[in-house]
């Protein structure tokens, strides 16, 4: 973004001779040569853990985040802190892991009380108390295939 996160970077990096280029110590010449660049550190950033790299660049100030699958996710220490998992036992998976909401809110704590529904679970129960159907017109339409 600017020289000073540039030359965080490069002393994260331990100052590789190709980050010393003239042309690139000014942003307009990081910009020209941002493919560049871009494929240099591919290269040079696998010398270190995604962990260790992204904690470095952070404490220079450098704004940097690992690219993270599933189950990095879900072993994430901020998330696990947050306690943002919520195991429910649903019906016909068992234990599934469910995210909490993300936010948090002090008067009215908002929990997850039960797991996802199975299909038509609820089909019976909006059919009536909000749309205002009989028993009598519900089950016509789950003849008709209509609903589950």
């Amino acid at each position: 973004m600017n020289d000073v996160q540039w030359n965080a970077l490069r002393q994260v990096l331990e100052e590789p001779h190709w980050m010393s280029a003239p042309t690139l110590q000014g942003l307009a010449g990081r910009l020209e040569s941002r493919a560049e660049i871009d494929d240099r550190l591919a290269r040079e950033t696998t010398r270190y853990s995604p962990e260790t790299l992204m904690t470095r660049l952070q404490a220079r100030g450098v704004a940097a985040g690992m690219v993270q699958d599933a189950a990095d996710v879900m072993r994430d220490p901020q998330l696990r802190h947050r306690c943002h998992w919520v195991t429910l036992d649903h019906a016909e998976m068992g234990p599934s892991t469910y995210n909490a909401p993300p936010f948090r809110c002090l008067r009215t704590p908002v929990t997850l009380s039960r797991p996802a529904p199975l299909l038509g679970e609820h089909t019976r129960e909006v059919c009536r108390e909000l749309l205002g159907l009989s028993e009598t017109e519900v089950e016509s339409l789950i003849a008709e295939g209509l609903l589950t």
